[in-house]
């Protein structure tokens, strides 16, 4: 009988191990944002450097690449930094002018320190 206690236990502590581990894999691969805005009222390279200005401003901040003939920007930040970016970003460039046609969001894996 204690045989069949046996494995069953070693199952069981072997699935909690497995668990865990997958949860501190999960946990510690985050992800960082990177966001492409279209703004048609971003017309020129002063326009395109007041946006750049206002993103870089926001914490975690990592780059910003102008398109300038699409009227778009792409963003890349780290999301864990960044609390809400409509409050922090989208508000702020309506209120100076630029209206966010469209927003897509993608995703990049981060290294593992």
């Amino acid at each position: 009988m204690d045989e069949k206690k046996g494995p069953g236990k070693t199952a069981m502590i072997v699935s909690l191990t497995c668990a865990a581990l997958l949860f501190f894999a999960v946990a510690a691969h985050a992800f960082d944002f990177k966001v492409k805005y279209t703004i048609p009222t971003m017309k020129t390279r002063a326009d395109a450097d007041k946006i750049v200005a206002m993103m870089k401003a926001l914490p975690g901040f990592k780059s910003a690449d102008v398109f300038l003939e699409q009227q778009s920007i792409i963003y890349f930040y780290d999301n864990e930094k960044l609390e809400n970016e409509k409050v922090e970003l989208l508000i702020p460039l309506k209120k100076a002018g630029y209206r966010v046609a469209r927003r897509s969001v993608l995703y990049e894996e981060r290294e593992n320190p």
